[in-house]
């Protein structure tokens, strides 16, 4: 039995420069959590399928 499938796991976390909040115009107050997908065979990373920022 095989086991696969896909996670995501925390790259870096970065706080956006020269950007203002759209809600209460505060400015650099954004933070942008970085994150990578991989495939895994039996939980370890075999190759990564792409990244999404949040």
């Amino acid at each position: 039995m095989i086991i696969f499938g896909s996670r995501s796991i925390h790259v870096n976390t970065e706080q956006l420069k020269n950007t203002d909040c759209p809600n209460c115009q505060s400015k650099e107050s954004l933070i942008i959590s970085i994150y990578r997908r991989h495939a895994h065979i039996f939980w370890i990373p075999v190759f990564p399928l792409g990244k999404s920022g949040l």
